[in-house]
């Protein structure tokens, strides 16, 4: 993928010590060693000669081929954790027991296995396990927080985990599909009807919102006696659409047409692709899976039939005004 500004970059890697963080990327091509090569004061490298001399690692993603030096230097590492100066998250070609054991005392989310060339200083870096994104340039922060205003429903979603899982599949699919936040905006709702004069983002929120109404609905009217888990109703709301971000292209003249993909999988395969990679839980990837046609002969768990019909009120008024 090109390396153009703005554009995301996914490597996967060997999850060391699972978690999540982001920042930016400093990148060294020799290896690092904590003990006596930085200083648990300060966070600066100090080793003479080293090619990070005197840049300071806290709240960076640390970058480097492999660790060396004492085992102390696992000390050294979760030293920097507890004066908050420790690196936001590391990523090595190949790691060593030392720099390993460090960053699991200190809670710092390590990832090896990496073609670390692909990554330089400066570049905006997310880490998510064993996935990284990476933004040449700069950090991404700037555009997903566009994309949370555009879709302030995201934080409808309670578990921070799971919203964090949902914003980044439709980081990919932007990436994927070229999509800047404004031209997500711009999106027509649908391409299977002429004259619709409701977009994209506005039928995803919409059907969003009516499927958080019903949810609160049929538990103040049947209680217990009927089931729907909010937050996989919510999620599967905001993905099951996600796959058109690549079923949809632009054109040079700003008109939305059919990719490629089209001819072979529509939006609920895709989405779905997209969303298991990204860790989305079965029983939401089972509501981008069966929210369209494609479900009609399979049978709907509660949130997708919440959502199936929620999206057809919205395509049918928007479809039939």
């Amino acid at each position: 993928m090109a390396g153009s500004a703005g554009t995301a970059i996914r490597v996967l890697g060997r999850v060391v010590k699972a978690g999540y963080a982001e920042g930016e990327a400093l990148v060294s091509p020799d290896p690092v060693g904590f003990l006596g090569g930085v200083d648990p004061d300060t966070g600066v490298i100090i080793e003479v000669g080293h090619p990070l001399e005197g840049e300071c690692v806290a709240g960076r993603v640390l970058v480097f081929p492999t660790g060396k030096g004492s085992t102390v230097g696992s000390y050294t590492l979760y030293r920097l954790a507890r004066s908050h100066l420790a690196p936001a998250a590391i990523i090595n070609a190949e790691a060593d027991p030392v720099v390993a054991v460090g960053a699991i005392i200190a809670e710092i989310p390590m990832v090896d296995q990496v073609d670390i060339s692909r990554i330089h200083s400066g570049d905006g870096v997310r880490v998510r396990d064993e996935e990284i994104m990476i933004w040449r340039g700069g950090t991404p922060m700037a555009e997903l927080e566009e994309l949370k205003a555009l879709i302030p429903e995201f934080d409808e979603i309670q578990d921070p985990e799971l919203r964090a899982k949902v914003l980044a599949v439709w980081e990919e699919g932007m990436a994927l599909g070229g999509w800047t936040v404004k031209g997500l905006a711009e999106i027509p709702f649908t391409l299977l009807a002429d004259d619709v004069d409701v977009t994209f983002i506005e039928h995803v929120r919409t059907v969003c919102r009516i499927c958080i109404a019903t949810e609160q609905v049929l538990a103040d009217a049947y209680g217990d006696r009927v089931h729907v888990d909010r937050d996989t109703l919510v999620a599967g709301a905001l993905l099951a659409d996600v796959g058109k971000l690549i079923e949809y292209r632009r054109e040079a003249d700003g008109k939305t047409v059919f990719s490629d993909w089209y001819r072979y999988l529509r939006h609920p395969f895709t989405g779905v692709a997209m969303a298991y990679k990204h860790g989305i839980p079965e029983r939401i990837l089972h509501v981008i899976a069966t929210h369209a046609w494609e479900g009609d002969k399979f049978k709907r768990q509660p949130e997708s039939i919440v959502f199936h019909h929620a999206d057809f009120i919205d395509f049918d008024l928007a479809r039939f005004k």
